[in-house]
């Protein structure tokens, strides 16, 4: 948070992207500045500053019954010079809480504001695609201004021509395997051994491209509800690791 705000107040950079983990960790990123407002300002942390306060390094035996309770608890698990350590932390950085409290507001007002942008990535696996939808909701619930999604890896069918039915069929394609098994040569039982695998391979890829584009046309009904923009970027052939590479994804993304 506190890198976020020192980048966005330097006059030297036209964007500033920031790649956070996946899903929940994501939504722990935007909700940090508040999560760090309410712990500056909770009982637990008032109160472990007070033996400090009240008593330095004299002990504890000028608290109230319920504070010595807690406070016992924290001794027994961590012993009572680690409280004290503590205690004497939290004093040291209540003298600067009052910026760390200004700072995360200003970032959760950045965060939230015209100048932001949340771009909501996934990959086109079910459980993924669900986690997905799940953070588009809590995001929207937050007020965060995203403006797209996009799914990547996408498996797409190699030719323009739909799936034959064959390979999405619970049934082996006996006669696409004798076929196949011809051509390799032959008739024997390493062939057909070999044509069967490939067969399965085929059907393997041909089940994933069907439920891809059935999680991708999902989301992107949803991005479209919300008038979202929507990208698909399909299995490339390499990694991307170069200008070329790069490129590459641009077209897609229609950048190019």
């Amino acid at each position: 948070i506190e890198k976020v705000n020192e980048l966005m107040e330097r006059d030297d950079f036209d964007l500033i992207v920031l790649d956070t983990p996946p899903a929940d960790h994501a939504f722990d990123f935007l909700a940090a500045p508040e999560r760090l407002i309410g712990f500056l300002d909770s009982r637990l942390v008032q109160m472990l500053i007070q033996p400090a306060l009240r008593a330095g390094r004299l002990g504890f035996r000028f608290f109230g019954r319920g504070a010595q309770g807690i406070l016992g608890l924290i001794e027994r698990v961590s012993g009572l010079a680690f409280v004290e350590d503590l205690s004497d932390f939290l004093v040291a950085f209540e003298s600067v809480a009052g910026g760390f409290r200004e700072r995360a507001a200003q970032a959760q007002r950045r965060l939230r504001g015209e100048d932001a942008a949340f771009l909501l990535v996934t990959g086109p696996q079910r459980d993924r695609c669900e986690v997905a939808s799940e953070l588009l909701l809590r995001l929207e619930d937050q007020n965060a201004p995203v403006t797209g999604v996009l799914v990547n890896r996408v498996h797409t069918w190699p030719s323009a021509a739909p799936i034959p039915d064959s390979l999405l069929s619970k049934e082996t394609p006996q006669a696409a395997i004798e076929i196949l098994a011809s051509l390799l040569g032959e008739p024997s039982e390493p062939a057909r051994d070999l044509a069967q695998a490939a067969v399965e391979a085929a059907r393997g890829y041909a089940g994933a491209v069907e439920s891809d584009g059935q999680q991708v046309s999902e989301l992107n009904r949803k991005a479209l509800e919300r008038m979202l923009s929507f990208h698909a970027i399909p299995e490339l052939e390499q990694d991307i690791h170069n200008l070329a590479g790069i490129r590459q994804l641009a077209r897609h993304l229609r950048l190019l």
